[in-house]
């Protein structure tokens, strides 16, 4: 292994091989002093003898541990009293070398040799020079670096947004081609990618192009914003978008519409003007039915127009029943309040079942529907809806006369008819004011004074007999009462002369079990009067018993065992 000159053909231009070296090629001129005397070549981790002269560590290994000596000089050399160079391998640092991605491989006549790609420099390939120390870091971010695409050929998600191919787990990173051929590049390395992956190769500098062309990049669905969440590779949306259940249809109105089929057609059929409805338009009658009976009830304010609106009383009506100024769902009237039955009847619940197109339903309501338009009747001015005018006049009007039922000859108005019949009618049958009494005669209300006054003998007997039965009823009811007194004196006298009885026979027994205690107590402090008599006693005794007195001449001295 030699430091090989490399020279480039049609120029004056030479260039070293380190053939110790992958692909480094040194654009500088390497000084002597840099190059190992047993390899000829670049140093590589140099190593300095105690001589002073520098050698490759690998030949040193070789070399001085054969031989014992410097191969420079001869000096004795130890392996171990070698050293490393540092101020070799920085000077080698600082000579430019060529990048890797500049530099070819081609089959020569006696194997695989490097060359320098001098043609295609700036093209694709790299016509940097940079110092040795930071080639690997040059090579890192170098535009002219080949990369092999490893895009996949999957769907990701399917339309529902379900997970098919989980391809954010898998490393996406550009794969680097680390081997090299005469064009560059390796194409028999497969850099770990997955069967189904891209694998073209392009320089890092073009791999955004290709990327954002690439067949296998991960696209959504054109109708995503319709609702589908298909996402997979380009290559595979054409297929997906010709079978997409939200890819847009015709209206089946024919209103020329393109809408997605789901919820987006649903919301479109809901406003297509071309769709047929049903006008159901209450009665007109509704309103002010609903005025009348709801004038009480608690409202929120809602301004609509500029003044307060009953609207702001009832939930939000249906899409359709909205589409008109006086559609008030009956059901949203509250079922607790009493005056719903005022409203439940068949004119203010009725609907118009009329179905036009959506565009021609405001026409319809404004010129053509017999529940919407309406007018007020001339004798009770109240709004009456053109369909029940007839019925109105007929049945509901409370202006109109009619002839008294009984036929006494009178012509009221529909409205006061009840309290004429009720209060004032003399063709009404009543019953005779002393009903109370005993006299069951209904008569006429014309003729009740007649009755008063032929009878009056009659019902004075009757008040007469009253009075008497009165007066009986109450003597009775006194007995009665004093009975019932007596009775419950009586009981409540036998109750207490129970109830003290018993407190007395309690107090008896009480007294007797207290004696008992006093008596039981008394004994007990007898005996213990007597147990401790008996033990200072038997203490004294043994006190005297274990003394005795000991002379030692004129001094008496006690001693106790």
């Amino acid at each position: 292994m030699v430091l090989k000159e490399l020279g480039v053909r049609g120029t004056d231009t030479t260039f070293h091989h380190s053939t110790k070296r992958d692909r480094v090629v040194f654009v500088d001129d390497v000084p002597p002093g840099l190059v190992c005397p047993a390899c000829r070549d670049a140093f590589v981790c140099p190593m300095i003898a105690p001589c002073g002269h520098s050698v490759c560590k690998a030949c040193s290994e070789k070399v001085n541990r054969a031989t014992g000596r410097c191969f420079t000089c001869d000096a004795p050399a130890n392996p171990v009293d070698l050293d490393d160079d540092g101020v070799s391998a920085v000077e080698l640092g600082d000579v430019r070398a060529l990048c890797r991605h500049g530099v070819g491989v081609r089959e020569g006549e006696a194997g695989p040799e490097v060359y320098v790609r001098h043609d295609e420099f700036n093209v694709t390939a790299c016509s940097a020079g940079v110092r040795l120390r930071d080639l690997e870091t040059h090579e890192a971010a170098c535009q002219f670096r080949p990369l092999r695409c490893d895009l996949r050929d999957v769907v990701h998600r399917d339309e529902d947004g379900a997970v098919v191919d989980d391809v954010d787990a898998v490393d996406n990173k550009e794969n680097v081609v680390d081997g090299w051929g005469a064009g560059g590049a390796n194409d028999n390395n497969n850099g770990g990618y997955h069967e189904d992956a891209c694998g073209a190769v392009c320089l890092l500098r073009d791999m955004p192009a290709h990327r954002a062309e690439c067949k296998n990049r991960l696209v959504n669905c054109p109708f995503a914003s319709a609702g589908c969440e298909w996402r997979g590779a380009a290559r595979r949306l054409s297929d997906h978008r010709n079978h997409c259940r939200r890819q847009p249809r015709e209206c089946p109105n024919g209103c020329g519409a393109m809408v997605s089929v789901g919820a987006m057609m649903m919301k479109h059929l809901e406003r297509c003007k071309l769709a047929e409805v049903a006008c159901d338009a209450p009665d007109a009658e509704w309103d002010d039915a609903v005025r009348e009976e709801t004038r009480l009830l608690p409202i929120r304010p809602s301004f609509r127009g500029g003044r307060r609106s009953l609207r702001s009383y009832f939930p939000r009506p249906s899409p359709v029943a909205s589409l008109h100024p006086r559609c008030f769902p009956f059901d949203t009237v509250p079922a607790d309040d009493p005056r719903r039955s005022n409203l439940d009847c068949a004119s203010i619940r009725a609907r118009c079942p009329a179905v036009v197109k959506r565009s021609l339903l405001k026409k319809h309501r404004a010129e053509e529907c017999a529940w919407a338009r309406a007018k007020r009747c001339e004798r009770c001015r109240a709004i009456v809806s053109l369909r029940s005018v007839a019925e109105h006049e007929k049945l509901r009007c409370v202006a109109a006369v009619e002839p008294c039922p009984l036929r006494c000859g009178m012509v009221v108005s529909r409205g006061a008819l009840d309290e004429h019949v009720k209060n004032l009618c003399v063709r009404t049958l009543v019953d005779c004011p002393f009903k109370s009494l005993g006299c069951h005669t209904t008569i006429e209300r014309g003729r009740l004074e007649a009755h008063v006054q032929h009878a009056a003998g009659k019902h004075a007997e009757l008040v007469r007999s009253g009075v008497c039965n009165a007066r009986e009823r109450s003597v009775a009811l006194g007995e009665r009462v004093k009975r019932h007194e007596d009775e419950v004196v009586a009981a409540a006298r036998a109750r207490d002369a129970e109830t003290i009885e018993f407190v007395n026979a309690k107090r008896a027994e009480s007294m007797e079990e207290l004696s008992k205690a006093r008596a039981h107590d008394a004994a007990a402090r007898k005996r213990v009067a007597a147990d401790a008599a008996a033990l200072r006693r038997a203490a004294s005794d043994q006190a005297k018993t274990f003394r005795c007195v000991l002379y030692t001449g004129p001094h008496t001295t006690a001693i106790a065992w």
